[in-house]
């Protein structure tokens, strides 16, 4: 059903709308909880994409969204590469919101889990 909701909101309004990438979002996490994770990562980059072009890197949404990423990738056995977008996820995470942010928290929470 989610699938087809973006299908048919693309039709509407084409396909760089928040709500598009959230739909997106939601597969991804879908994906990755029934142990498809390649497609996961293929849908949560996608998503990232989105989010980027509409609200720009410097946005708290575009950094909780690497992070996602990260853990996705970490999940997969790709270690480096997850390491490499939870390090983007804070530095995008510090620029935006301040060394302070409650999210901060959780990505050095899930570096340290990732070590």
């Amino acid at each position: 059903m989610i699938s087809q909701s973006i299908h048919l909101s693309m039709q509407h309004g084409g396909p760089m709308q928040i709500d598009i990438a959230q739909c997106i979002i939601k597969m991804a996490n879908i994906h990755f909880k029934s142990e498809d994770a390649l497609q996961a990562i293929e849908l949560q980059t996608k998503a990232l994409v989105i989010l980027e072009r509409i609200l720009g890197l410097d946005n708290p949404q575009v950094a909780i969204n690497y992070s996602t990423l990260a853990m996705y990738y970490h999940g997969s056995g790709f270690f480096t590469k997850g390491f490499e977008y939870m390090w983007r996820a804070l530095s995008l995470m510090q620029l935006c919101s301040g060394e302070y942010h409650p999210d901060i928290a959780n990505i050095y929470l899930n570096l340290g889990m990732m070590y």
